[in-house]
């Protein structure tokens, strides 16, 4: 406690709260009014034309950067997304640009603001230099970074502006973006919702065109969650392919799952050319390509997808839990769509793929070494977030209690897969580290050629189609009860795939409704999340209800086999022009707007 009774962790908290609050301040008055004649349209074309666009001389680099300046500003003031605020460096350095002449600067991302958002390292060694990657901890708070990421330097000698860090989940570790310094990043589209987690911030700046382009994180659905549930574009590559060094999680040194650095953008173009950048690519000043894939993006893979006609797997239904009308209806609209483009496209069931398998595999990992997360939690005497308290507390139930939840779960849902997850989530010892790893390889060997019938060679798929979550958005808080949904995206970070978000629909009440004669059983087989889902809890009511959901965006992933990522991201551009063809909604920079956001509660 310090003087006047308040804890170090809530001074820490108003400190950096109150420090944003004052560079926002700076950067909104050095960036002025907006311009009484029709405004330049800066914010709403992709980050390639930007670029073009100052290249050429048409716009200056410091006026984009000031539209961006007062975007990201209002979105701060409406959706509270911004951790680190640099708008009047990034001012400056625009300026700066725009002083030295046409030629000064070369690169593809000459000019562009560009938002750095979840550049994890836990050390004050790496990540954006000079501001705190403090990863929703206080005691990680002024500790500045004394070097960039290797993934913004890529980024910088591109040509990008950083204009300031997002907000992200305490340590990581859960579906929603909320910790004790920086408070709750709200959904662009209903504040009383979430906007998703960890990258949630990102994802929501985005949204609103507050940003140009974004990099992530991603372990366990970091981009693409936030990405489908804020209806923008996101990529999670394979392990290496874009070099981590500065993107390190709160438990450094673990590898069995790795965290990889994600693009984040409004256009799948645009998250091509953050591709393309960073694939293989390591920074100028750096001799060693040992830290990263030494393969650069790979035109001639992409090529692959390109014009012919693709043999691509789909499911709308995991087995995990019900998927909404909603989510079902994405795929199965992709699907059409490609179908009517003359691509075959193949069913596969929840037996195909069985992802609780994988899932258990990811449970059992990740708490190999305890909630080793929630340390500086303690250290500095922080509240934990509520999201993230059922897995501290299921980890350290006695043997015995354990038995006896576990039991209970099983008897109460009928659900099989109850036990089985309750049982995973327990401190473990440095022998259960080695036999989860060869079963995550067991993992990838099945998937991959082993499979009864679920086999990539056997199929001969390019891509697969699945849901994003089971439902789109769901209020503040909710997701602490329904961790399950987590899997839809987790399972291909075990298996270490590449894999795209896109967004495809919206809500609508009309069509999404589920009648009662329609709803999943509260019991059986997914009972443990399909209760909270669509029946609701004694005190809770239930997660899915189409018409406060209305006009929430909807997604789909795209997956693709390891080290398959420019096929993935071509397959994805074939699935976009289809649905485009199909008068699918339109996504991306321009089609958001603060008029149509409601009220919060």
């Amino acid at each position: 406690m310090l003087f006047g009774g308040e804890p170090k962790w809530k001074v820490a908290a108003k400190a950096k709260v109150d420090a944003r609050a004052r560079a926002v301040d700076e950067g909104l008055a050095l960036a002025g009014e907006q311009p009484r004649r029709r405004a330049t349209p800066n914010v709403r074309a992709e980050a390639g034309l930007i670029s073009q666009r100052i290249s050429s001389g048409e716009w200056k680099a410091g006026d984009v950067v000031r539209a961006y300046v007062r975007r990201a500003a209002k979105a701060q003031e409406l959706l509270n997304c911004l951790t680190e605020v640099r708008f009047a460096d990034a001012i400056r350095e625009a300026d700066a640009l725009d002083a030295a002449g046409l030629g000064a600067v070369t690169g593809r991302l000459y000019g562009m603001p560009q938002h750095a958002s979840l550049l994890i390292n836990p050390i004050p060694s790496d990540d954006l230099a000079g501001y705190d990657t403090s990863v929703g901890y206080t005691a990680w708070t002024d500790k500045p970074a004394q070097q960039d990421a290797d993934v913004v330097k890529l980024m910088k000698e591109e040509g990008a502006i950083v204009l300031a860090k997002t907000n992200l989940s305490q340590g990581l570790m859960f579906m929603e973006s909320v910790n004790p310094i920086f408070g709750r990043t709200a959904n662009p589209y209903d504040r009383d919702r979430t906007a998703g987690g960890s990258s949630g911030g990102e994802a929501a700046l985005l949204a609103c065109d507050g940003s140009a382009l974004g990099i992530g994180s991603d372990s366990g659905g970091s981009v693409r969650l936030p990405a489908l549930w804020c209806g923008i574009y996101a990529f999670k590559p394979t392990s290496d392919r874009i070099s981590a060094v500065g993107l390190e999680a709160t438990n450094c040194g673990f590898e069995s799952l790795a965290m990889v650095a994600g693009p984040m953008a409004r256009t799948l173009s645009d998250i091509r050319l953050l591709c393309e950048i960073s694939f293989g690519r390591v920074p100028q000043m750096r001799t060693s390509q040992a830290i990263s894939s030494p393969v650069p993006f790979r035109h001639e893979l992409a090529k692959l997808a390109s014009g012919k006609r693709l043999r691509l797997g789909y499911y709308a239904v995991d087995g995990v839990a019900f998927t909404s009308p909603p989510v079902q209806r994405a795929v199965n609209m992709t699907v059409d769509a490609l179908r009517a483009d003359g691509h075959e496209m193949i069913e596969l069931s929840a037996q195909d793929i069985d992802l609780m398998r994988v899932v258990e595999v990811f449970l059992n990992l990740t708490t190999c070494g305890g909630t080793s997360g929630m340390d500086p939690v303690q250290q500095a005497g922080e509240p934990v977030e509520r999201e993230v308290m059922l897995l501290a507390f299921m980890e350290k139930l006695p043997g015995v209690v354990r038995v006896f939840v576990s039991w209970l779960a099983e008897k109460v849902t009928g659900d099989p897969h109850a036990k089985r997850n309750i049982n995973a989530v327990r401190i473990k010892k440095l022998p259960d580290l080695f036999s989860w790893t060869l079963e995550r390889n067991k993992c990838r060997q099945y998937w991959h050629d082993e499979g009864d019938s679920f086999i990539w060679i056997k199929h001969g798929l390019a891509a697969i189609i699945a849901p994003q979550q089971a439902v789109p958005a769901p209020l503040h808080g909710a997701t602490g009860s329904i961790p399950q949904i987590a899997s839809a995206a987790l399972y291909t970070n075990v298996l270490d795939y590449p894999v795209g978000a896109i967004p495809v629909l919206s809500v609508d009440p009309a069509i999404d409704n589920i009648s009662e004669e329609n709803l999943p059983p509260q019991r059986g087989e997914g009972g443990m999340v399909n209760r909270p889902l669509y029946h609701g809890q004694p005190g809770t009511p239930k997660v899915y209800d189409t018409h406060a959901m209305s006009g929430l965006p909807v997604g789909i992933q795209v997956i693709g086999q390891r080290w398959d990522d420019e096929r993935v991201i071509a397959v994805m551009e074939v699935i976009d022009v289809a649905l485009n063809n199909a008068g699918r909604k339109r996504f991306g920079p321009g089609t958001w707007h603060a008029k149509e956001l409601p009220p919060k509660h």
